[in-house]
């Protein structure tokens, strides 16, 4: 016997539950790669030297000799007495698989070994793929039959190591009835199969091949009804699914799944690119997170959605402040924000529960002063960093100016100087959305913003510089701040655009900085110098001066630099005069 999981099964004659401890390591793990349908699957083991009995074995389905049982595989063309069709259309009326409101998820569960007999036909599977002569027609049949032998052993053939890896195959190779038949049939114990080390890969294989069939309206009813099975027994052990490793990898796929999200942005809510955030943060366009565009999700269950994140939370909010810490549940938490947004009255509702406000939908009316030294506190961690970040950047607009004047009013420069709290201050300037929040922030910042560089804060000064052109406020007090705090009254003010253009290394040397030749140049620098020509000309003379006063092989080497190149390029779109332009330009040459 082999113990693990998050639920019990009944044996056989034992009456009783046997609990035993599951593996203790939380760590997350190495992904192993999804193999592609035409791929062979690397499998353990020789390839059988009775090839044609195995492939016949896995066409027609095992018969009652060898495992005492009638056979449930048919052949090709063929059909059992039960179809397939029939099976499907039975699926919305059993109900029987729903989860009761009243039962407690079990964190440890027993399960059956493989028989060897078993083992031996998915082996023999196994090595079929192996064989490249297979055709796709050969290879869906075989996908079928195989998959009909899992029927009642689900759970121990997806948590096998080396049968996981042919269910992935049998999954993605399947037709739809197939794949829908062997999800319905796992449903009961599909939140066990989700959080183990192996059988996670199968969920997740099973639900990304589910997702390839979302643009055929004839196939909705029953991907529907599916997902609306998968989400509930999720939704009843929620916590336990969240905070594993295996499982919130899973979950984050069954909530981009149920939004319609296309199976090309999938992996944008399995990563995060901090210069693909900062990119989207500092430019003049409106924020869209992760590829999280609402026009990708025509294809989608909204209804599904929505009641899947509001009872998932529900069930998990007795343990919320823990799951937001939690590295692996705080990437499920930040996915169902992402996908909510832009509708506010989901969102209200998600960030009361995570917020600790009010549960009647009216999170932005609420004094949230009081949570100031918490957030403050918990910023210490990085998933809950990560996890506000997303908040201020989705919340409505009432929430938002909320928070600016309530839960973070007076704290913006000691989370700016923090070392994962100043990405949330980056994400709330990005997503300002008027001059009265900017000028809010600014009475907080702007006068801090020689304090924020020195403290290695870049992204923050580069963030406000590109709010204040985006939404045409504190332009001038914005540049004067930048030139103040980056002059030394030892150089000359002709050399402010040198230090930005190597902005950390001159933090670092200041007195002793000098242009270092064929060095590379500051992403943020470059950034800034950006949204800063951007200004009306009134406000860059220092800048434009800045670069006229340079010789010519600086010049040519900021045009040879990735991000030089482009401040040379936003200088020439200025409002700086055309014959200004041309003296600059004419050092290239």
């Amino acid at each position: 016997m082999v113990c693990f999981g998050s639920k019990a099964l009944r044996l056989k004659g034992d009456k009783q539950r046997c609990l035993l401890e599951g593996d203790p390591d939380d760590s997350l793990p190495m992904r192993r790669g999804r193999k592609d349908k035409s791929q062979k699957p690397q499998k353990g083991g020789s390839r059988s030297s009775n090839q044609p009995s195995a492939e016949k074995k896995a066409k027609h389905g095992r018969n009652k000799s060898e495992d005492g049982k009638k056979g449930r595989g048919h052949g090709k063309g063929r059909h059992s007495d039960s179809s397939m069709e029939m099976n499907l259309g039975h699926m919305k009326n059993d109900s029987s698989l729903l989860p009761s409101k009243a039962s407690k998820p079990v964190t440890n569960v027993l399960r059956k070994k493989v028989d060897p007999e078993t083992a031996k036909y998915f082996l023999e599977i196994s090595n079929l793929f192996d064989n490249k002569e297979i055709d796709l027609e050969e290879r869906s049949t075989i996908c079928a039959n195989a998959l009909e032998e899992t029927k009642g052993k689900e759970l121990e053939l997806a948590t096998d190591g080396p049968i996981s890896h042919t269910l992935q195959v049998l999954v993605e190779g399947c037709e739809l009835e197939q794949l829908c038949m062997f999800l319905h049939n796992s449903i009961e114990s599909f939140h066990i199969i989700a959080v183990d080390k192996f059988g996670s890969h199968v969920a997740e294989a099973a639900l990304k091949s589910l997702a390839t069939h979302l643009e055929d309206e004839s196939s909705r009813d029953i991907i529907e009804d599916i997902l609306n099975r998968i989400c509930k027994v999720i939704a009843s052990d929620a916590a336990n699914v969240m905070s594993s490793c295996y499982g919130s990898h899973v979950l984050r796929t069954l909530l981009c799944l149920c939004k319609g999200v296309p199976l090309q942005s999938l992996q944008d809510f399995h990563t995060t690119k901090r210069s693909v955030v900062l990119a989207e943060r500092l430019s003049c366009c409106s924020n869209q997170s992760g590829g999280n565009n609402p026009k990708n999700h025509e294809f989608g269950f909204s209804d599904i959605f929505k009641s899947f994140v509001r009872e998932m939370l529900q069930n998990a909010k007795d343990g919320i402040s823990t799951l937001q810490t939690d590295k692996n549940s705080s990437l499920v938490l930040q996915t169902a924000l992402k996908l909510s947004a832009g509708d506010d009255h989901e969102l209200n509702y998600i960030i009361s529960i995570l917020l600790g406000f009010d549960e009647d939908g009216t999170a932005q009316k609420k004094d949230c002063s009081e949570q100031k030294k918490e957030i403050i506190a918990l910023l210490e961690g990085t998933a809950y960093s990560h996890l506000l970040e997303v908040i201020v950047e989705v919340a409505p607009e009432e929430l938002r100016n909320n928070m600016l004047t309530g839960t973070l009013k007076g704290a913006l420069f000691a989370i700016s100087s923090h070392h994962c709290g100043n990405y949330v201050v980056q994400a709330l300037v990005a997503s300002a959305k008027t001059s009265d929040q900017m000028e809010q922030i600014w009475d907080e910042l702007g006068s801090r913003i020689k304090e924020l560089l020195e403290l290695g804060k870049t992204g923050v000064v580069a963030s406000i510089l590109a709010a204040c052109q985006r939404l045409e406020t504190k332009r001038l007090e914005s540049s004067q701040a930048l030139s103040a705090a980056l002059s030394s009254s030892s150089e000359s003010p002709d050399s402010i655009v040198e230090h930005i253009l190597f902005l950390e290394d001159y933090l670092r040397q200041k007195s002793s900085w000098e242009w270092p030749l064929g060095a590379r140049m500051s992403v943020l620098g470059c950034l800034m110098l950006q949204s800063i020509l951007q200004y009306p000309h009134q406000y860059i003379r220092p800048y434009v001066a800045s670069l006229l006063a340079m010789d010519d092989n600086k010049i040519l080497q900021i045009s040879k630099d990735s991000g030089g190149s482009h401040v040379l390029e936003a200088f020439l779109c200025s409002s700086a005069t055309a014959k200004r332009k041309f003296k600059v330009f004419a050092k290239k040459m």
